[in-house]
């Protein structure tokens, strides 16, 4: 999550390519925009929007700050961004 306008309902997420792609609150699965913040790791689908570019499906892997690895709840190991990932 490279930058997000909570009030207008948006952000833009950061590709592997670097490239930024925009996503819409509408987009984020589970009701889950009120809990992303800038550095929110998350794993969405691409897709060709009217505009370009943009990212459907969108999921919350990890908050900022959390530890990759184990998950908490279960013995599951957690994603882990790529290298060189922001």
């Amino acid at each position: 999550m490279t930058k997000l306008f909570p009030s207008e309902g948006y952000g833009f997420l950061k590709a592997m390519s670097g490239e930024e792609i925009y996503f819409h609150k509408n987009s984020v699965l589970h009701d889950d925009f009120g809990r992303l913040t800038v550095g929110t790791g998350v794993r969405f689908f691409l897709s060709q929007g009217q505009d370009g570019p943009q990212a459907s499906t969108v999921q919350i892997v990890s908050k900022p700050g959390e530890r990759a690895g184990k998950s908490r709840d279960t013995k599951e190991t957690a994603a882990v961004p790529p290298l060189g990932w922001q």
